[in-house]
């Protein structure tokens, strides 16, 4: 009696370990994609393996080494996540925005052998600035796009060489780019918009003439981020903002001088259906 209840509690021992066998044991399965690639899902579905499970794949096709659990579970979400990309329209815009001010008052002292005398003059002038660019992409969601324009303009250029026989002077054309581009990546879930990009804006310097002064000097303007938020709404990128003031004072002169300058960069996203 007692070695029958001995054989009886091993055969449920192993009858045990052959139901937990079963559940871990892993299974490999084969999912053929429709509308997304597999490089695309790997890195969401590769963590629902579990431990000592896998996802690979190349081209439409999904390779899942996992336990039967875990592979149903990934077939559920590659069903929500393999539909046709959404369209979208990305736009851009970079707005520039400058001011500048400056007052003074000067005097000079005439003497002359008839009479002497005093001139006094008053200046007060004030400028601003705004320029702003706007470009727009179209693109499916998940895979990078890119749009760039600019100008090419041919800016002289002087080098001077010294030399033992006295110095030489060398005047050359060259070409000098200004380019606005927008570098970006989106990835929708739902109406939340996650964007990875980079925007360029190239200017010529103010008051060096534009691309017709002697140096052609330009300023370049980058941003590198990324961002989330909803789908139609203008989303604030980020800029810069720069300010300067001078004053200066002599015994018959006082002026001051101020300027501003600010850029920002904002986007926004819409499905086009």
């Amino acid at each position: 009696m007692q070695s029958r209840r001995g054989l009886l509690i091993s055969l449920a021992w192993i009858a045990g370990l052959g139901r937990a066998g079963s559940a871990s044991a892993q299974v490999l399965e084969i999912i053929e994609l429709r509308h997304r690639p597999a490089e695309q899902l790997v890195p969401i579905l590769a963590p629902l393996a579990g431990s000592g499970g896998s996802v690979s794949g190349s081209g439409f096709t999904l390779i899942v080494r996992a336990p039967a659990a875990q592979v149903a579970q990934i077939r559920q979400v590659v069903a929500s996540l393999d539909r046709a990309p959404r369209q979208l329209l990305i736009s851009v815009r970079q707005d520039f925005g400058g001011s500048m001010s400056s007052r003074g008052v000067g005097g000079q002292v005439i003497l002359a052998p008839g009479g002497s005398g005093a001139q006094v003059g008053v200046y007060d002038r004030t400028g601003t600035a705004q320029d702003n660019v706007s470009q727009q992409v179209r693109t499916l969601e998940g895979s990078p796009a890119f749009v760039q324009t600019g100008t090419s303009n041919l800016v002289p250029q002087r080098t001077v060489t010294r030399t033992a026989g006295g110095t030489v002077v060398t005047e050359t054309v060259v070409q000098r780019d200004l380019n606005t581009g927008v570098w970006v990546t989106p990835r929708v879930a739902g109406e939340i918009v996650t964007l990875e990009i980079a925007t360029q804006r190239d200017s010529p310097v103010p008051g060096a003439g534009g691309m017709s002064g002697p140096a052609g000097m330009a300023t370049t303007n980058r941003l590198v981020t990324s961002v989330s938020g909803r789908l139609g709404d203008w989303l604030d990128l980020g800029g810069v903002s720069t300010s300067q003031s001078a004053e200066t004072r002599g015994m018959l002169a006082r002026s001051s001088d101020a300027a501003a300058i600010e850029r920002r960069v904002w986007v926004r996203v819409e499905e086009v259906r």
